[in-house]
């Protein structure tokens, strides 16, 4: 049986205080090293767009379809029974251009990701809450 490495970190996220499973090897880093690590970098943002999917519901993955260079503005983003696909246009306004629905009213998506067939049409991949993995074909839609 394979421990559950999960279960050596204590809820507040200290690992020294957490019983380690037997076998594994844990090592505490020194606050020195930890300290040299930190290094912070400011940026500034500007706010674009904000946009309101799903009815105001949770959203849970946003993915770029980083796979084929001519939809790097397109993405994705799911939760609840949607999926919705929206593109950056020039001026940096968000398009919405379909969304998708699962009509398994007990399932949710929550995760998202792209994929292409072999005729490198692009393939948005979503699953959730059932276990489900639904491949929705976009192409017709861009």
């Amino acid at each position: 049986q394979t421990p559950n490495y999960f279960s050596a970190m204590s809820e507040s996220g200290d690992t020294s205080q957490a019983s380690i499973p037997s076998g594994t090897r844990h090592k505490k880093r020194s606050q020195s090293h930890e300290a040299s690590r930190e290094k912070y970098i400011d940026i500034d943002f500007t706010l674009k767009e904000i946009v309101n999917i799903h009815g105001g519901g949770s959203v849970y993955c946003i993915s770029f379809c980083d796979i084929i260079p001519s939809l790097w503005t397109y993405f994705a983003a799911v939760g609840g029974r949607s999926a919705s696909l929206f593109s950056i246009d020039a001026d940096d306004s968000i398009r919405s251009i379909k969304s998708f629905t699962t009509e398994d009213r007990g399932d949710e998506f929550y995760s998202s990701c792209w994929g292409a067939n072999a005729d490198a049409l692009p393939l948005l991949i979503v699953g959730g809450k059932k276990g489900i993995i639904t491949v929705i074909n976009v192409a017709e839609n861009l």
